[in-house]
């Protein structure tokens, strides 16, 4: 009896060594771009959303490379695209903040929400707002980002955009209705901010929509 059981363990044991070694190769394969070895790690019993020490996800690390034909490869297969790594970011957010453009469109198509808040409660648009990546703010508006989202501090993508000088996104965030007039927990609004840091267009553009 305690020879099967022996038996048993050393299969399980050498099962679930098999399968992280695969999680590994999955995670190395989508960050590299390796269609092969990742088609091999799943295959192998890789879990698609087996986060990597870090907490990101297969899919991440494809984000990470602007890997459009991987990430539409992962989620195929099953991945998570609304996943969250310890902060509460998900692949979406990863791509705002790098502005990778074919990432973002590869997520949106499968199925991203633009609206999940990290554990700070900031979103996407926060991210590509204080980033300075227009066409990525201008994607996420599109598919219904809320302009005015406030994250734990009270900023908005609108706050971001003034502070960082970025015109075209604050045109951009006005258009879609973001209210200049809100204010962080501390009193502070996008148009102070402009001033603050002398965005003086910017300031200008958010007084003449009652910025004030």
């Amino acid at each position: 009896m305690r020879v099967i059981l022996s038996f048993f363990l050393v299969v399980f044991l050498y099962s679930n060594a098999f399968s992280q070694n695969a999680n590994e190769r999955l995670a190395r394969a989508a960050f590299q771009g390796d269609m092969f070895a990742a088609q091999t790690a799943i295959r192998d019993g890789a879990d698609i959303n087996a986060p990597d020490k870090s907490g990101a996800s297969p899919l991440m690390h494809a984000v990470l490379k602007n890997n459009a034909k991987m990430i539409t490869f992962l989620i195929s297969h099953h991945a998570e695209v609304n996943y969250q790594n310890r902060e509460g970011n998900t692949a979406l957010v990863w791509a705002a903040l790098k502005g990778n453009m074919e990432a973002a469109l590869a997520l949106v198509k499968g199925g991203a929400d633009v609206n999940i808040p990290s554990k700070n409660a900031s979103t996407a648009l926060h991210a590509a707002a204080s980033k300075g990546n227009a066409d990525i703010v201008s994607l996420l508006i599109e598919m219904g980002a809320d302009v005015n989202v406030s994250d734990i501090s009270g900023i908005t993508p609108l706050m971001y955009a003034a502070a960082k000088g970025q015109k075209k996104i604050v045109e951009l965030l006005l258009l879609a209705g973001a209210d200049p007039t809100l204010k962080t927990l501390n009193g502070e609004s996008a148009l102070s901010w402009a001033k603050e840091r002398g965005n003086d267009q910017i300031a200008a553009l958010l007084t003449g929509v009652g910025g004030f």
